[in-house]
């Protein structure tokens, strides 16, 4: 038995021992310790922040050759998908798409992810191609970050509500980029890449609820695929049939 395997077991009869004699003592470490973790890496986030802020103000040059030598990095992964049923159906890079590598033509979005190093943020283009044209040009890929941001926006399928979060500081990414389409197939993705549901087949209607940057509430009801919310530069339109 090694050094590294008798230690572990050492440990774990110890923490057994400890929760087992001592649980108000245990649980009250835990608890600080967790507190500590958290606030610890706070700290961290915070500091590391400011770090990149005084490069950027001092070093531009280094900065510059870094923001290059990320995006040639990023560009290199496949960060294109291709969505069919709410569903990933392939992976690429824009490069593939661009010089007609890959041509996917049975998708119903295909969604570009941008990640700008200077915002800390993946910025994520939602690409719908017209039914009459099967490839994409540099020009689907360009985008332009919006500037509004919804107070609230909530999803309700029967009796079941879902917070959307368009853009998110915590697991850093956008969806407020101009002209990207809010429609029932981008909302049946949602719920499968971050709640892990699947409404494809639901008969369920949905509904969109809103209360947009100048704190105007509203809805929209986008079971019809035809309706959506489209985001523009200062604003956005909605579109119903």
């Amino acid at each position: 038995m090694t050094k590294i395997l008798k230690a572990l077991i050492f440990l774990k009869l110890l923490n057994s021992y400890l929760k087992h004699e001592y649980p108000e003592h245990y649980n009250g470490y835990l608890m600080t310790a967790s507190f500590n973790a958290v606030y610890i890496f706070s700290v961290i986030q915070i500091q590391a922040k400011k770090f990149c802020e005084y490069l950027y103000k001092t070093h531009p040059r280094l900065t510059s050759y870094l923001d290059e030598y990320s995006r040639s990095k990023i560009e290199n992964i496949n960060n294109v998908e291709f969505i069919l049923d709410g569903k990933v159906i392939y992976l690429t890079d824009k490069e593939k798409i661009v010089n007609h590598i890959i041509d996917i033509i049975k998708e119903d979005f295909i969604i570009y992810s941008d990640y700008d190093s200077k915002n800390i943020c993946t910025n994520k283009k939602i690409i719908v191609k017209d039914s009459t044209t099967s490839n994409c040009s540099d020009n689907d890929f360009i985008y332009q970050v919006s500037d509004i941001k919804f107070l609230l926006c909530e999803l309700y399928i029967g009796d079941k509500v879902y917070k959307i979060t368009l853009k998110s500081d915590i697991e850093n990414y956008n969806y407020y980029l101009v002209d990207n389409i809010i429609n029932k197939k981008f909302m049946i993705y949602y719920l499968i890449e971050f709640y892990n549901e699947d409404f494809s087949k639901s008969p369920d209607k949905f509904i969109l609820k809103l209360i947009d940057h100048n704190v105007n509430s509203f809805e929209i009801d986008i079971t019809d695929f035809l309706n959506y919310i489209q985001i523009k530069k200062d604003g956005y339109i909605t579109v119903t049939n």
